[in-house]
């Protein structure tokens, strides 16, 4: 008889790079442990832009919806002159996933929380 054992994954840093992962592994079948050094998720950073390729891997990862609707929609990126002149206008509300902005520490919560505590080790140097 073949005994089946999951792969355990180590991830050092629970960052929006490393829960993301760690999220994809875990829906892979593997069994990620993220090791995070703070003690507590604390608010860090400022809004990030998410174009389409990374609203589409968080629809993947089946987050998209809770990233809506803790997020604004882009609809049009623009470039501006010094003196306010409109340089460029791209309309980009037209992608099968829209492109959002997002807090970065709302996103990483939100992506902690898909995940189930006994993935999750704060306060761990490494």
């Amino acid at each position: 008889m073949k005994i089946l054992t999951t792969k355990k994954i180590i991830l050092v840093g629970g960052g929006i790079g490393g829960t993301a992962t760690a999220l994809a592994l875990y829906r892979a079948g593997f069994e990620p442990i993220v090791y995070e050094r703070t003690a507590t998720l604390r608010e860090v950073g400022a809004g990030v832009a998410l174009w389409a390729n990374a609203t589409h891997v968080l629809k993947e990862l089946g987050v998209l919806d809770d990233v809506l609707r803790e997020s604004d929609l882009i609809t049009n990126y623009q470039f501006f002159s010094q003196m306010g002149k409109e340089l460029m206008n791209l309309c980009i509300n037209h992608f099968e996933v829209p492109a959002v902005t997002i807090h970065r520490a709302d996103l990483q919560a939100l992506l902690w929380r898909k995940l189930s505590s006994e993935h999750l080790c704060f306060g761990s140097d490494v």
